[in-house]
């Protein structure tokens, strides 16, 4: 049985690609009746849901609650809560281009997008993120024989686990968690504690995995004077310095975590 996803009653295709969880359904007929489906990320995974042909011919991804049509510039950067986003917009460049090679999409996210900096512990960070991703099956392996050389593409796996609530959109020369946490304490109008930024960064948001990750980057963040810890509590101070200028300065990156 072929499954499509279409605007759910009273809804246009319009709205449908604002918000699939509210305005979208999963269709099959069944002896000729169409039955719906309430669309969830799982359901349309588990049963290879369609967009249906009815409504667009041209390919599309879907990023959290939102259908992007390629006909129209794909926002790079969407970032949603969930999962790490580096992970996230990791995959959005490999989807983007189809497949790619490991050595070019390094380039890409160190030296064009700069989400990491272009140092030897930004490409060891790197590499572990891609390790993870692997293990995840976020990222797919495809070997190519061209004459006598084996080209190694890297092409997308499973989706990202995100929700349905797009949080920020990255901006180069930044990495989107030191971005995230920094604007929480500048947010917060009452003193904040550790419990409080691994409520939000890791329970509320999953943007970090463990306890070692958030002390990494707070300490990293603490050393640039991003963030003031007085007597148990954080606070923002200066504003983040982009990539692009501090490229040549030592960064020290957390160690991932694992997933259970």
């Amino acid at each position: 049985m072929e499954y499509d996803i279409e605007p759910d009653i009273g809804h246009s295709r319009e709205d449908m690609f604002k918000n699939l969880y509210r305005n979208a359904v999963i269709t099959v007929k069944r002896y000729g009746v169409k039955v719906r489906h309430p669309f969830t990320q799982a359901l349309a995974r588990a049963v290879d849901a369609k967009l249906s042909e009815k409504l667009t011919k041209t390919d599309y991804v879907i990023m959290g609650s939102e259908i992007i049509p390629v006909e129209s510039q794909i926002p790079q950067g969407y970032l949603y809560m969930g999962d790490n986003p580096h992970y996230q917009l990791i995959q959005q460049i490999v989807g983007q281009e189809k497949k790619i090679t490991e050595s070019a999409l390094m380039r890409v996210y160190l030296e064009s997008e700069r989400y990491l900096p272009n140092t030897e512990s930004g490409r060891k960070y790197f590499m572990e993120l891609l390790k993870k991703m692997h293990s995840y099956g976020y990222l797919l392996v495809e070997i190519e024989k061209q004459g006598k050389n084996m080209i190694r593409w890297l092409k997308p796996g499973r989706a990202v686990r995100t929700k349905n609530k797009r949080i920020m959109i990255a901006k180069p020369g930044y990495d989107p968690i030191v971005v995230k946490l920094w604007d929480f304490l500048r947010d917060s109008p009452e003193s904040v504690t550790f419990d409080n930024i691994r409520n939000y960064i890791i329970n509320r948001i999953g943007w970090l995995e463990t306890l070692d990750e958030l002390k990494r980057y707070l300490n990293y963040m603490i050393s640039k004077g991003y963030v003031v810890e007085e007597y148990g509590y954080y606070r923002a101070n200066k504003p983040i310095i982009p990539f692009r200028k501090e490229e040549r300065r030592k960064w020290k990156f957390p160690i991932l975590g694992k997933k259970f």
